[in-house]
């Protein structure tokens, strides 16, 4: 749909067809789908323009989580479109679209977290299996189980509040590593 409603890639802009593929894929709950929907009938682009229809997908879609909609809906509000003007209405939604935004960002991270944990389990897995140095490769083992129970017993809140533990934890087997290391 994108490619359509921005000309994209040497497409001709074309709204109907924009909205043809928005439709699709907001039919199989694809959220920026829905939001973009809500856009087309608010601006009237491929279709005729309808608040009340823009409202209805905005509403889907924030419910859903949609940080966009929820900014949208604060302006239908704000402005009064198809929607009585209501400062408060607006500002409750405009809120909302913060605290989405705040919860995707800390997905964002937590994911990218969980990622850098795995490679960095993979890479420390690898290394004790080839190491012939039994404490070594002992040193190597906490440090995986450490790791492995700040990502995968841990709720973002335990991570929080474990992981200056954790940490502690793996400066003191880095170091053992590390002199164990140089003794070879």
């Amino acid at each position: 749909g994108v490619i359509y409603t921005d000309g994209l890639v040497g497409v001709k802009q074309d709204y109907f067809k924009a909205f043809e593929w928005y439709l699709k894929g907001a039919s199989q709950g694809n959220l920026a789908s829905q939001n973009n929907l809500g856009t087309m009938y608010c601006n009237g682009q491929g279709v005729k323009q309808d608040y009340v229809e823009a409202r209805e997908w905005w509403l889907q879609a924030a419910s859903q989580g949609h940080p966009a909609s929820h900014n949208n809906l604060a302006r239908m509000y704000k402005f009064g479109l198809g929607v009585k003007e209501d400062p408060v209405k607006a500002q409750e939604w405009r809120q909302s679209y913060f605290q989405e935004l705040q919860r995707l960002e800390n997905q964002q991270a937590e994911c990218a977290f969980i990622q850098s944990s795995s490679n960095l389990t993979g890479s420390l897995r690898s290394l004790s299996a080839s190491v012939n140095d039994p404490s070594l490769s002992q040193g190597l083992e906490e440090a995986l189980t450490v790791l492995t129970e700040l990502t995968e017993l841990s709720t973002p809140s335990d991570f929080r509040s474990r992981w200056p533990v954790a940490l502690k934890e793996l400066t003191r087997l880095k170091k053992t590593i590390h002199i164990h290391g140089r003794k070879k």
